[in-house]
């Protein structure tokens, strides 16, 4: 059996009362805070569909790199990414739906997205929502037929 790797992102705050508590940013127990400070070496894992994919595909370089950055902060910051770059989407059947929010020479791109039950955050679908009223009425139904598969799927391989 190896020998466990020293948790050396765990630092300690100043004095707190004693407590028992857990955030997702903090961890305190008895007299002692603990703040998690993730290194760069530690992202979060992110999938995606072919939905997404091929949505991906279509969009010129620049919407593409503008889309990448913002993948990257969800690698860095997983569940924590937040508005403005990240919200919670209301009406889901999936508590853990989101959207990623991208803004490209005016065009409001979206990102469907969800963390499954191993953590790690699958990229559903990807459109502009420019100009249209019933952009989540139509695709949010759509994310969480692919969510639903997914989580199938992860079930018949014993991965859940």
């Amino acid at each position: 059996m190896s020998k466990p790797k020293p948790l050396s992102y765990l630092t300690e705050s100043t004095f707190q009362a004693p407590t028992i508590a857990a955030t997702e940013s903090t961890f305190q127990a008895s007299n002692r805070t603990f703040f998690v400070n993730r290194k760069e070496s530690m992202k979060y894992e992110v999938e995606y569909t072919n939905e997404f994919e091929q949505s991906y595909l279509t969009l010129d370089e620049q919407t593409q790199d503008k889309i990448d950055v913002r993948i990257d902060l969800l690698e860095k910051m997983g569940p924590n990414l937040s508005f403005p770059y990240s919200s919670r989407i209301k009406g889901f059947r999936h508590q853990k739906m989101r959207e990623l929010r991208v803004q490209q020479k005016g065009e409001p791109y979206r990102i469907l997205y969800a963390f499954d039950p191993r953590g790690v955050a699958v990229l559903l679908l990807l459109s502009n929502k420019a100009g249209n009223d019933r952009w989540y009425k139509e695709n949010v139904p759509k994310a969480e037929k692919l969510y639903d598969e997914l989580l199938k799927e992860l079930d018949n391989e014993g991965l859940i």
